[in-house]
């Protein structure tokens, strides 16, 4: 600024060309978005990727489409929430599979709904544990997600049958 307080013309300069700078490289990661990723699954309301590269970063996704346009790179699911309130179980330590995203292509992505309900049982001692889960196409776990206070639902049930008699039944525990 000069001594009257308004700014010079080589200032007002550097402004308007550093502003410039700024939307052609905005205008640039747009351009980025350049693959083309399938999405196989629905009712997502929100998707979270991360970039391996950590070019892109987080990249949230809101309501995403069967396809959406990412820059090339690999990247992982940090985060999914479903239109019924199903959400990501990720656990602390749980590996997570890193996907390329590719200008060749095909690039898909399984996640979301449909789920499925699924029942591993493993012998322990006398006894057989049987432990239910609720997991998409890729077998990524989701849970409810519940308001506080909120009840939880009734605890699934299961039957056992040996050549088409039932010999038990029973429903599982929470936690």
């Amino acid at each position: 600024m000069d001594d009257s307080g308004f700014r010079t013309p080589g200032r007002l300069r550097a402004a308007l060309v550093l502003l410039l700078l700024v939307a052609a490289s905005a205008r640039a990661a747009d351009e980025g978005d350049s693959c083309e990723l399938k999405i196989q699954g629905h009712s997502i309301v929100q998707l979270t990727l991360i970039d391996k590269a950590r070019r892109a970063g987080i990249r949230l996704l809101d309501s995403p489409g069967k396809t959406v346009k990412l820059p090339a790179g690999e990247y992982r699911v940090e985060q999914v929430e479903l239109e019924d309130g199903y959400v990501l179980n990720l656990t602390p330590g749980q590996r997570q599979d890193w996907f390329k995203v590719t200008p060749e292509g095909p690039n898909e992505l399984v996640v979301g709904a449909p789920l499925y309900p699924t029942v591993t049982a493993s012998r322990c001692g006398g006894f057989i544990q049987m432990d239910y889960d609720t997991v998409d196409g890729a077998g990524r776990s989701y849970r409810k997600n519940r308001e506080i206070g909120e009840q939880r639902p009734p605890a699934p049930t299961f039957t056992v049958y040996r050549d088409g008699k039932e010999i038990g039944s029973g429903s599982f525990e929470y936690g």
